[in-house]
């Protein structure tokens, strides 16, 4: 093949060229007349412009993939360019003149955009190299919008990943199976809300890193409310403490317990809690609750004494005070 540069006569319209103003290219026009000279000429004094469609991103450093009349590639920045790319340069957009046997090339000015049939990416030659090109803000608060590449990462990042197939949406974590899910994936010590809905700038609902739903309005279930498991609280002395966090039910098993148990509850919330209590299997004793609990007539529940007799201890807690109540010996 003979060498062409970029001022060897065009047989037909090769690229198109951004008909410039000073606010901004307004239209793209076909160049059909005037030599080529006057044609390149044109597009490497605009400002900026748009190169007719590429096939691929292509490794100069190797001969050209195909060299069919039309195609046209852009140039990477691997190393020198092979011979067969006739005296091009690396980043250059190159179109095979089929007729002559020869790869014509423009060097691209900053701002020319190319897009690239291979991967469907938009290009922006940012003077140095051929980028991707993705929206992004401006001052003033321009709506954005969220683009996903052929991979489905986000701008490239594979920890935002959008499954078209399964249909999920995860954030830091990929390997999950799940199906039809938003996956947020965060560290044990991230206790900000995951995930807010506001009103007004409002916050009306969230959902935490550690599992808990914060709402100002109503849940509404068609199926059941439940925990999925019961702590058992198993006293081995005469202490212990009763963490709601653990549940809204919970179990206290006085099996190991040496003596009458003081109680300690933490972490309560406006609601209803059940305490499930089973007595010692050989000597009995006693549960000494905090003074916030508060019991009919005044005076709290002696548990059952019987060996391994189980009660039902319910407080209903409104922010001050437990209103306690029992059902006791059940069998």
């Amino acid at each position: 093949m003979s060498g062409v540069n970029k001022h060897s006569a065009l047989t037909d319209s090769t690229l198109h060229v951004a008909k410039g103003h000073a606010d901004g290219i307004t239209s793209m026009i076909p160049y059909k007349s005037g030599s080529s000279t006057q044609a390149f000429a044109l597009i490497e004094t605009i400002s900026a412009g748009t190169f007719r469609p590429c096939l691929d991103i292509a490794d100069s450093t190797v001969a050209p993939p195909t060299e069919v009349d039309g195609d046209i590639y852009l140039l990477d920045s691997s190393g020198t360019p092979h011979a067969d790319w006739d005296s091009s340069s690396q980043e250059d957009w190159v179109y095979y003149d089929g007729t002559n046997d020869t790869w014509i090339s423009v060097t691209p000015v900053e701002g020319t955009y190319c897009h690239d049939q291979d991967t469907g990416n938009l290009y922006c030659f940012d003077g140095t190299n051929w980028a991707a090109y993705t929206a992004s803000a401006s001052a003033g608060g321009s709506t954005t919008q969220v683009q996903f590449n052929d991979a489905g990462g986000l701008a490239g990042n594979s920890a935002f990943y959008w499954n078209d197939t399964s249909e999920i949406l995860t954030i830091g974590d990929t390997s999950s199976a799940d199906q039809r899910r938003l996956v947020l994936d965060a560290s044990a010590s991230q206790v900000a809300a995951m995930i807010q809905i506001k009103v007004n700038g409002v916050e009306k609902a969230a959902v935490s890193a550690d599992g808990s739903i914060d709402t100002e309005g109503s849940i509404d279930f068609d199926g059941q409310a439940y925990q999925p498991n019961v702590t058992t609280e198993t006293p081995s002395g005469t202490t212990e403490t009763i963490d709601f966090n653990n549940g809204n039910l919970q179990i206290i098993d006085l099996e190991s317990a040496t003596g009458d148990v003081t109680l300690t509850l933490s972490n309560p919330q406006i609601t209803t809690y059940i305490l499930k209590v089973i007595q010692d299997s050989a000597s009995a004793v006693d549960l000494i609750w905090p003074a916030a609990v508060l019991w009919p007539g005044g005076t709290a529940p002696v548990i059952s004494t019987g060996a391994d007799a189980e009660d039902i201890i319910t407080l209903v807690y409104d922010g001050t005070n437990y209103y306690g109540n029992f059902g006791q010996d059940y069998s």
